[in-house]
């Protein structure tokens, strides 16, 4: 049964597709974040991911999280 979950797992994730965005700025740029609900895979191996795309003069301020899960 694992072995079938495994290798039905979606393993592929375009980041870089604007319409994938989750948050978008026109004057600022784009920020795409993946976990394990929109990519199975990374629920195995603990990890998520964020692309983000800074347009010129565009400006990401710097932030903490308390769990450092950002």
């Amino acid at each position: 049964f694992l072995e079938e979950t495994v290798c039905t797992l979606k393993l592929h994730e375009d980041l870089a597709g604007s319409s994938q965005a989750d948050v978008f700025n026109p004057r600022a740029g784009r920020i795409t974040s993946v976990n394990s609900l929109t990519l199975p895979v990374l629920k195995l191996l603990h990890l998520s991911a964020q692309w983000v795309k800074l347009y010129k003069n565009g400006i990401f301020m710097p932030h903490w999280n308390l769990n450092a899960n950002s």
